[in-house]
């Protein structure tokens, strides 16, 4: 089952992250968290800066308003995003 928060400003969820794929795409779960592939390497935060991007891209929604506030050094991290429900996290599984 999917982590994810809804609060005012936007929702919360987790995403696990791989690094090196192919290209950049959501796989499904890892246990509690999206998993998602991403081309870049875990080096000065382009793989972050990927993730970001590439979540913005799915659902519409400013680049900005993507942050992590959990785990930037880690590949389990705390995405939250501005503007954004839960309905459009739990939409990305499909």
């Amino acid at each position: 089952m999917l982590f994810v928060r809804e609060d005012k400003n936007g929702v919360i969820f987790k995403v696990w992250i791989s690094f090196k794929a192919k290209k950049n795409q959501l796989t499904g779960l890892w246990a509690d968290a999206l998993h998602i592939k991403v081309a870049a390497l875990p080096v000065e935060g382009k793989a972050n800066e990927t993730c970001c991007s590439f979540l913005a891209q799915k659902l519409g929604v400013p680049k900005s308003s993507v942050k992590i506030i959990s785990g930037a050094r880690s590949r389990e991290k705390l995405i939250k995003i501005t503007g954004a429900n839960q309905q459009q996290i739990l939409d990305l599984l499909k």
